[in-house]
């Protein structure tokens, strides 16, 4: 607990008291809640402030009468009223109390402002962190646009198919009307990838495979390996 001891205390009409007086008015200034109430016990504040109990009584009946060259005309100037055993009230504490000084005024100022921009500053900070991962995320799907492979490697053809190829066309075959023309793994493999880069995905690409009877279940491992790299494998090899 803490009171404002103003300047104009020591030259008002306490002038010329003594110390005792401005001694027990401290205490009491010091000592009064904010409800203006204080409690004054001669015997534990003559042991606080170094006074005889006399001289504390003395003061407090100074501070209950009527002082008419007071600058405060309320209660006829009197600065303490007595409404307990030790119990008092000081009359103009709560206007006293309401009051700011200058330093007070610039310091209330200095923390409003501080506030001001702590939280001016995290809205920045946020803002900043939204648009920063907006900015992120827009330049992660610019790079995907620009970088996606619109023809994505084919796979690699697996043996069971080029096995199937060989044995329904084998080397040396007579290519009778009823026969399969022959073909190698290169070769199928560059008429698949020119039907897959000029667009002809699925139709173009299941007649050619039936051209060559890779129509059995063995060749399904190639098509699953097909689509999994993105490739439209509608109507192959049914």
């Amino acid at each position: 607990m803490y009171g404002k001891i103003f300047a104009s205390t020591f030259t008002g009409s306490m002038v010329g008291s003594g110390s005792d007086v401005f001694a027990v008015w401290a205490y009491i200034i010091a000592h009064t809640g904010p409800d203006s109430i204080v409690e004054i016990n001669p015997c534990l504040v003559s042991v606080q402030i170094g006074l005889t109990r006399d001289a504390v009584d003395k003061v407090i009946d100074l501070l209950c009468s009527p002082d008419h060259a007071s600058r405060s005309k309320v209660e006829e100037g009197r600065r303490i009223e007595k409404i307990g055993e030790y119990s008092y009230h000081v009359i103009n504490h709560s206007h006293y109390r309401g009051l700011r000084t200058a330093d007070d005024r610039r310091a209330q100022n200095r923390e409003a402002q501080k506030r001001f921009r702590e939280k001016k500053s995290d809205r920045v900070s946020q803002y900043s962190k939204q648009s920063a991962r907006i900015s992120a995320h827009a330049e992660s799907d610019a790079v995907s646009e620009t970088y996606t492979n619109p023809n994505p490697p084919l796979p690699p053809f697996p043996k069971s198919m080029i096995s199937s190829a060989s044995a329904a066309n084998p080397s040396g075959a007579a290519q009778t009307g009823s026969s399969r023309p022959r073909i190698s793994e290169e070769e199928l493999r560059a008429k698949v990838e020119r039907l897959a880069q000029a667009g002809q995905q699925a139709l173009a690409i299941s007649k050619m495979l039936r051209t060559y009877g890779l129509t059995d279940a063995k060749s399904m491992e190639w098509v699953n390996a097909y689509r999994a790299n993105g490739h439209e494998t509608e109507g192959i090899l049914r």
